[in-house]
């Protein structure tokens, strides 16, 4: 990130208020995240990019090296675990948890902050490209590269309204749209159906089944940082009904892991509210590889509390494969596959029943003539 402009990232002005500059991040984050269909490696560049810019010692520093953030680039930045959270950031000191995953959660000690790099001789200046045309370029790019049929779909209706309502368009710009409109569709119809291919092409690689319950507890934990929140693992420190503790800028989500081999009753949903509470988290989840049984599912539905099962456990573990995920014209060609044949499905449904309406235009019209 060190040749990144983190202002440009975010949107905002390099005489952006702390305000503005965290408004811009939280609006920007919700678009990138890997939960919304955005890209991992934007999402922690915007995420590396508001904590620099929200410290005002580490925002001072970069400044003064002429938009270069040298603690990111030094070898006490590694990748690990970090606080994101919007209590840290009144903080100032830029502190950062161990990369085990094990730290306790906020409140215990922490790591003075680093001494500011000194000002550099005066080079260039900041490129002068507009903050908001490089975002949106980046959203853009991003969003294409992970819906690469949605994109085409979009693309082939748009050139169709403009060779309809524009003049001077020839018939191979229509026949173009049309062509890319379809393509589109087409892998629109398979992407539910690549997805699930793709999944179960990695299935045999999560074997929860035959972890213990500190295994399990950790392969959460992985999959939990993996999608860029902070992760805190609290069940071996006198848990109070939690195994996990998450932090994203301004919330926090406490996770109780069930890897049992039976169902999982209305205790432990009890047991993770009452961590709730303890955590002042927002919101909590009980995570089990089996299944919940009824009276758990009440509890949870009248505590706001969100279950998990094997099958929701499984897709999300399933999508946190280390590894690069398929996008662009491989996930393209893939969507394409899996839903041709329900195109061509359908297209011969609609062609008999074309055929049928027509041969019964046709005997009726016989029929009146007699």
């Amino acid at each position: 990130m060190a040749d990144a402009n983190y202002y440009e990232l975010l949107g905002v002005t390099p005489e952006a208020t702390q305000e503005e500059i965290r408004a811009a991040f939280h609006e920007l984050a919700k678009r990138v995240h890997p939960d919304s269909g955005g890209n991992k490696a934007l999402f922690r560049s915007v995420n590396t990019a508001y904590e620099t810019l929200r410290d005002p010692t580490r925002r001072a520093a970069y400044d003064r090296n002429n938009f270069i953030d040298e603690p990111a680039a030094s070898s006490d930045a590694a990748p690990g675990w970090r606080r994101t959270d919007d209590q840290s950031s009144t903080d100032g000191d830029g502190a950062k948890s161990g990369s085990s995953g094990h730290e306790p959660p906020p409140g215990g000690p922490r790591e003075p902050p680093r001494n500011p790099p000194p000002p550099p001789p005066t080079s260039a200046s900041a490129s002068a490209t507009s903050p908001t045309f490089s975002v949106a370029h980046n959203v853009l790019r991003v969003h294409a590269a992970a819906n690469p049929s949605v994109a085409l779909l979009i693309t082939g209706l748009v050139v169709l309204v403009f060779a309809t309502r524009i003049g001077g368009m020839t018939a191979n710009v229509l026949v173009l749209g049309f062509v890319v409109a379809v393509v589109g569709f087409v892998g629109v119809l398979g992407r539910n159906k690549a997805a699930k291919r793709a999944a179960a092409e990695r299935l045999d690689s999560v074997q929860i089944d035959a972890m213990t319950e500190s295994e399990f507890e950790q392969r959460l934990l992985a999959a939990f940082q993996h999608v860029g929140y902070t992760v805190y693992r609290v069940s071996d420190r006198g848990d109070y009904g939690a195994d996990l503790v998450l932090d994203l800028p301004g919330s926090r989500t406490v996770v109780h892991a069930k890897g049992w081999n039976h169902t999982v009753g209305p205790e432990a949903v009890q047991e993770v509210i009452a961590s709730r509470s303890h955590y002042n988290a927002q919101y909590a989840i009980v995570v089990t590889s089996i299944l919940f049984t009824d009276a758990a599912i009440d509890v949870a539905r009248s505590h706001a509390v969100e279950l998990w099962d094997r099958e929701r456990l499984i897709g999300f573990l399933v999508a946190q494969e280390l590894g690069p995920q398929r996008t662009g014209a491989a996930l393209l060609g893939d969507e394409l596959r899996a839903g041709a044949p329900r195109a061509l499905r359908g297209g011969f449904t609609v062609l008999v029943a074309l055929l049928a309406a027509r041969a019964a235009s046709s005997k009726s019209r016989r029929r009146g003539r007699r």
